[in-house]
């Protein structure tokens, strides 16, 4: 009878076996996109600060703006993200 670790460690071998392993040049291209989208989710956040910064905490209508320019800066990240990731995927499928 084998033991809870033994089966474990077959099961892992099984799922991995179905997953090729990536060259230095997939990894290197992969990094450079991980780079890519990182710099322009920072140049968008530096962007919201700038924004934000001309606005008070006290005006309502402020608050709402800060609030507006936070979802378009959530939705503008979850959309470099996903590029990267489709980008990440054709790199990993040998394009």
């Amino acid at each position: 009878m084998k033991s809870a670790v033994e089966l474990a460690m077959e099961k892992s071998d099984s799922l991995g076996s179905g997953s090729k392993k990536l060259s230095d040049t997939q990894k290197s291209e992969i990094a450079e996109i991980r780079k890519k989208a990182a710099a322009k989710i920072a140049e968008l956040k530096i962007m919201l600060d700038d924004k934000v910064g001309g606005l008070d905490n006290v005006r309502e209508d402020h608050v709402a703006a800060k609030q507006a320019l936070g979802e378009e800066f959530s939705r503008e990240k979850a959309k470099i993200e996903e590029k990267m990731e489709k980008e990440i995927e054709k790199v990993r499928n040998g394009k």
